[in-house]
């Protein structure tokens, strides 16, 4: 039975602009909009051809660290808004950052003995 739809414009040397793209700090949605398909294309591609999935896996990396660098550098600027880069972060990455308190809420109860004693002087 022959594929209905679209033919495919995966190739080989998909994986090297892919890799390039991502190496420069690219999203994957902003390497889909570049070579005009979807992004479940890409991870389309990923699933059918175990070369492009290591390669768009270390794409994927490769971008991260991209952004780890331009971060290590915005750290030095006075002037970078750090809440926003932190938003950023925590959406494209999956950065977290857990604080105390939540940390806190999730520990496991901890059993606490109290001893009561009468400091009032007798009549």
């Amino acid at each position: 039975m022959a594929k209905i739809g679209r033919p495919t414009k995966y190739s080989p040397e998909v994986g090297e602009v892919v890799f390039n793209l991502m190496d420069d700090g690219l999203s994957v949605v902003q390497v889909a909009r570049k070579l005009n398909i979807g992004r479940s294309t890409l991870y389309l591609w990923a699933s059918e051809n175990p070369d492009f999935m290591d390669t768009f896996t270390r794409a994927r990396e490769a971008s991260e660290a991209c952004w780890e660098y331009k971060f290590t550098d915005m750290m030095k600027d006075r002037n970078v808004n750090a809440p926003l880069v932190k938003l950023y972060f925590c959406n494209r990455f999956k950065w977290s950052e857990q604080d105390q308190a939540a940390q806190e809420a999730h520990a496991e109860p901890k059993s606490i003995q109290v001893e009561i004693v009468d400091a009032r002087k007798p009549d």
